[in-house]
């Protein structure tokens, strides 16, 4: 049962655009029956189909289906209402060209969700109702018009609607085979509802029982009217339509291969498209990582160092060589040293005047000023361990550990850090021209006496960003240790000869030849290289005889000393900077955090420090007159108390001798300055090093010349 009552549609936005295509349109149709509509074009017969259809919605009025208003229908409900109670048969045909006639007619029940077999079976019976069994493998092109409008009609009845809507069956094909078409509708409507809009009236008054005709969007004639009286229903549940997945497949599938010169140009000009982007995000990335890994490696060239604020002569020095800046309220005093056009004067003046601006007495000022703060470098690191963001930087605390390093040389335990035994100074002293300078002598001795190749890591994500490992691996526990190799696979040969890698002789002679080679080594050969760390509780003996504590001379008090509390360090991977990274560690063999902390705690509790704080407590609670050197016995001074603890490898944790910052990127670089002089920092007097000459230097390189370098 359908019931329009009337209906109304309108086309257009606003009221002077609006068509009124239908205007108050009501009538019934009876369950089986052949309804012909008819009219002059425009006058609405289309879109009345299209609603009885469920392709169109009326703007007013109720469309009943068997007993059920279609407006509170959703979009669900109208698509199984289309799909497995109203059938179409259009003018054009509508069949898909590359699927044969069997898979067309079969198409109309995959939504249903009919199974392969039945699909095939109920396609063919309805084939044969309108006479073309024998065309089921054939493509819509081989066959006529009449045949393609047969293969509609059967497509249209297959899933067994109750509805049949026409829309111009014979409007394209000859008079003959619009009879045949007319005949199997006509059958058709014996058992369902056919409705059929069209414009031939010869044909409709010989075949249909019912000829409604319409003018204007309203009905003015029915031939055959039926009225009923509805009665609301319940909406039955309808079943949800689908088009199976592999179904889909095979459809697109053969549309490719049957349109294959498209479909190839298709995938062509596709692929170029994706290549075409697939180049400009992989340039855009690899530019981008570029310039992020050229900006790393450049900027950890020039780590940002923080020291107790400087009033020795080396902070003037570094002030006149312009490459430090000292706290916030100073900067604005150096300005004139980092950039020339920044002394707060016109440039390129007309006037006739050489102009004098500071320099030296701004650095004096500025000397002056911090002598007279005092420095708390304790708080500063306490404030960066609770604000400041690591992945700004990586962060490196320097304690300036004396380890005492020793090497087994043929069977004999040889300190090699951090002086070189005396017999080997001697020896290069010696090779001094006679009448040289003696201050340059002893300038050089001392620096020999002190070098250090061994220096704290950080850590090894941040190593591993910064060194590339060339032979085995990082360290993964405090008593492996690395080699560090310059960009050449090279260490000097002094060194070698602090690592024991060379002999005295082999470095006097190495003075006299031309290269080196020789010593070259396998790396293998440098993998598993062991040496021994004496904490400073070994490293001192007890003399009951004389109640103090004395340096290990004897190579048997050595031995002794490293068989029963020596560490030993194993070399498990060799280093190299990155190409264009100057790198964190500040000597050729990297140790662990964990090591520089255990000889950290090792010397504050060991026996000698103990003896030393308690001469000094005594001294401060005045039951002794003086600070007695557990080491000689004899009385010292403050600062030389202090000295000794320093050499005795006695430091607080939380006042390290500096803070090393590598940022991550020039944008990070601003911000660790920044960080390290704002308003709460500026209370710890500190000389933050930034060597501000390289990083402009640098910005030029990198285009950055609107970034403020602070």
């Amino acid at each position: 049962m359908l019931v329009l009552n009337n209906i109304f549609k309108k086309y257009g936005d606003s009221t002077a655009q609006e068509v009124k295509a239908l205007k108050g349109v009501s009538i019934a149709f009876r369950d089986c029956e052949f309804v012909s509509i008819l009219g002059a074009s425009g006058c609405g017969k289309t879109t009345l189909l299209n609603i009885i259809g469920g392709l169109d919605l009326p703007s007013s009025g109720d469309f009943i289906l068997d007993g059920v208003p279609t407006s509170s229908f959703k979009e669900k409900d109208w698509d199984a209402y289309r799909n497995s109670e109203v059938g179409f048969v259009f003018q054009q045909y509508n069949l898909i060209k590359h699927l044969s006639v069997l898979s067309n007619v079969e198409l109309a029940l995959t939504l249903s969700g009919v199974s392969v077999e039945e699909r095939t079976a109920r396609a063919k019976e309805a084939l044969g109702k309108v006479g073309l069994s024998d065309v089921l493998h054939k493509k819509p092109n081989e066959l006529s018009g009449g045949q393609m409008q047969r293969v509609a009609i059967a497509r249209a009845i297959v899933n067994e609607p109750k509805i049949l809507l026409a829309d111009e069956p014979t409007g394209a094909i000859d008079s003959e085979t619009s009879v045949l078409i007319m005949d199997i509708l006509k059958e058709i409507s014996q058992s369902r509802l056919v409705i059929m809009v069209t414009h031939n009236t010869e044909l409709a008054e010989q075949y249909s029982t019912r000829i409604v005709k319409l003018s204007d969007g309203e009905i003015i004639s029915d031939s055959n009217s039926y009225t009923i009286e509805t009665k609301i229903q319940e909406k039955p549940s309808r079943k949800k339509t689908r088009l199976n997945f592999f179904t889909t497949l095979k459809l697109s599938f053969s549309n490719l291969v049957s349109k294959k010169g498209r479909s190839l140009m298709t995938v062509i000009a596709g692929s170029i498209g994706i290549i075409c982007i697939a180049l400009i995000l992989a340039v855009n990335n690899g530019f981008s990582t570029y310039i992020g890994n050229f900006e790393h490696q450049s900027i950890s060239k020039y780590p940002i160092t923080v020291t107790a604020s400087g009033t020795s002569s080396d902070a003037l020095e570094e002030s006149m060589g312009q490459s430090s800046l000292s706290s916030k309220a100073d900067i604005g005093t150096l300005l004139g040293l980092l950039f020339d056009d920044e002394k707060g004067m016109d440039k390129y003046s007309p006037e006739e005047i050489v102009h004098i601006y500071k320099q030296l007495t701004n650095i004096l000022q500025l000397f002056i000023k911090q002598q007279e703060k005092e420095s708390d470098i304790s708080a500063f690191k306490a404030y960066v361990d609770e604000n400041f963001d690591t992945s700004v930087a990586d962060v490196k605390y320097d304690y300036a550990l004396n380890l005492n390093i020793y090497v087994d040389r043929d069977g004999e335990y040889k300190k090699v850090n951090p002086v070189i035994e005396s017999d080997a100074i001697s020896s290069l002293m010696s090779l001094f021209p006679s009448g040289s300078d003696a201050s340059a002598r002893e300038r050089t001795e001392s620096a020999i006496s002190n070098f250090s190749v061994w220096d704290e890591m950080i850590d090894e994500t941040s190593i591993a960003a910064q060194y590339d490992v060339i032979k085995g691996c990082l360290p993964q526990n405090m008593n492996e240790i690395v080699l560090v190799v310059d960009e050449y696979n090279s260490i000097s040969d002094f060194t070698a000869f602090a690592l024991a890698k060379m002999g005295l002789s082999d470095l006097i002679m190495g003075l006299f030849s031309e290269s080196l080679d020789e010593f070259d080594t396998e790396f293998d050969d440098i993998i598993g290289k062991e040496y021994y760390v004496l904490p400073t509780s070994a490293a001192y003996l007890y003399q009951t005889e004389t109640g103090t504590y004395s340096p290990l001379e004897t190579e048997e008090d050595v031995a002794q000393a490293i068989e029963e509390n020596g560490i030993t360090l194993s070399i498990s991977g060799i280093i190299r900077p990155k190409e264009g990274v100057k790198g964190s560690v500040n000597g050729v063999i990297g140790y662990s955090s964990d090591l520089a902390t255990y000889i950290l705690q090792d010397a504050a509790s060991s026996p000698i420090v103990s003896a030393l704080t308690a001469a000094y407590n005594d001294f401060l609670a005045e039951t002794k007159e003086e600070i007695i050197n557990p080491l000689s016995g004899e009385a010292i001074t403050k600062d030389e108390y202090n000295a000794l603890l320093e050499k005795l490898n006695v430091r607080d944790v939380n006042k390290p001798y500096r803070i090393f910052f590598f940022p991550t990127s020039v944008e990070n670089r601003s911000k660790v300055v920044s960080f390290t002089e704002r308003e709460k920092s500026e209370s710890y007097a500190l000389s933050v090093a930034v060597e501000a000459t390289s990083l402009k230097s640098l910005m030029r390189k990198l285009f950055l010349s609107d970034l403020q370098v602070v």
